[in-house]
């Protein structure tokens, strides 16, 4: 019997005899015996499943115990003054085993969230953190309770590592930062396919600014996103040297913003013009990369300088406008281009840009007008003089 359920048998038991006692008509010996179990009730109600001198109890105690105590109206005041006890809760974080007993109780993660001093300590703590990450119920209960010991350990490089870990199913003691999690490719494999570490990875600043800059983790990362087994792609060149991997990519909503967060990504898929190609078809991809990736696209775009006495049509190739604008301050008149409308594979709609954008505030193309399959330009631009009046167009080529 657990010294919580012992107190309470007892204080039971007392309290059921004391109240069969009729004082007028008790004997003296019977009043002797009220006063001795009035005593025995006072002092065992006094006495706290899990006290600051009895700590190592803790180690004992099943994660239902300590979620009882917890709960438990009596005891809970104690296991407050525990948790609010930097001294004694430094103690704690520093015990391999009493973290383990503490992770499996999800009453005590969650008093240890509500405690800024305790998820310091916690947060802080590798022992702590390898005991919480290695523990289903205290991942769970910091995930799904999304308090400030989630934020802390989102904002705190090991503490992540080691939580992220622990989803993938290593060791989190394993691991001393981000870093160290994503050297090696079988951990990272353990990562992508696990959709909450990747969701981790991919969705916390602290994780995704590393994994963007690594080819093998954003090979991984994306092709798990997309449904594809990470351990099939070494690289980004591996993946984007897939034709079947990348037609998948091309139209998965998810991948699509990984890729277009990560510069190294794109450098390996635009090298390609079998991606260029797929990446133009897909509305999906022309979307997403034109919102996230757009500044990427310029650096690797081609400018055109137009003038208004060059011929209409300029470019035979199929091509992605990513941003138009007059280069000589012209007063007045347009430069006008074809862009396609919907799944057409021929120019419809023509798409006039003012002189009012400049190289300051250029016009930025939105999906819907920023494809030409045959790209042809007109201007009208006056204002500044012979010999200037250019139009800029900044572009990719979609196709070999």
């Amino acid at each position: 019997m657990s010294i919580l359920n012992f107190r309470k048998t007892f204080l039971a038991k007392i309290q059921s005899r004391l109240n069969q006692i009729d004082v007028n008509t008790s004997t003296d010996e019977q009043l002797l015996i009220a006063g001795a179990l009035i005593k025995q009730l006072d002092a065992v109600n006094q006495i706290n499943p899990v006290s600051v001198d009895t700590l190592a109890i803790i180690d004992n105690l099943s994660g239902a115990e300590l979620d009882e105590l917890a709960l438990d109206p009596d005891s809970y005041a104690h296991v407050i003054n525990i948790i609010k006890n930097t001294a004694v809760m430094t103690v704690i974080a520093r015990s391999p085993s009493t973290m383990a007993a503490i992770s499996a109780s999800a009453e005590w993660i969650k008093l240890i969230n509500a405690e800024t001093s305790a998820i310091n300590i916690i947060v802080s703590s590798n022992t702590a953190m390898n005991a919480l990450a290695s523990s289903e119920t205290a991942r769970t209960t910091i995930g799904t309770t999304n308090g400030n010991l989630f934020s802390s350990i989102k904002i705190n490089n090991t503490a992540l590592a080691k939580l992220i870990a622990g989803y993938a199913g290593k060791n989190p003691a394993n691991y001393a930062d981000i870093a160290s999690l994503f050297a090696l490719a079988n951990d990272v494999n353990a990562i992508a396919s696990n959709a909450t570490a990747r969701s981790l990875s991919t969705s916390i600043a602290v994780a995704f600014d590393i994994a963007k800059t690594i080819s093998m983790v954003m090979a991984k990362l994306i092709a798990a996103t997309a449904g594809l087994n990470a351990s099939d792609f070494n690289d980004m060149a591996a993946l984007s040297a897939n034709n079947g991997a990348m037609t998948t990519i091309s139209t998965h909503t998810a991948a699509l913003g990984l890729l277009a967060q990560s510069n190294v990504a794109l450098a390996a898929v635009f090298t390609s013009y079998s991606n260029r190609l797929l990446l133009w078809n897909s509305a999906n991809a022309i979307a997403v990369l034109l919102d996230v990736a757009r500044t990427y696209l310029l650096s690797i775009s081609t400018q055109l300088t137009f003038y208004p006495e060059y011929p209409a049509i300029q470019l035979s190739k199929k091509v992605w406008i990513l941003r138009v604008y007059a280069a000589d301050g012209s007063t007045s008149g347009n430069t006008s281009y074809k862009y396609i409308n919907g799944a057409g594979t021929v120019n419809s709609l023509t798409e006039p840009v003012n002189t009012l954008y400049t190289v300051s505030s250029p016009y930025l193309p939105g999906s819907s007008r920023s494809k030409a399959s045959i790209l042809e330009i007109t201007s009208t631009y006056t204002g500044a003089g012979s010999g200037f009046n250019r139009a800029n167009y900044s572009y990719l080529q979609m196709e070999a």
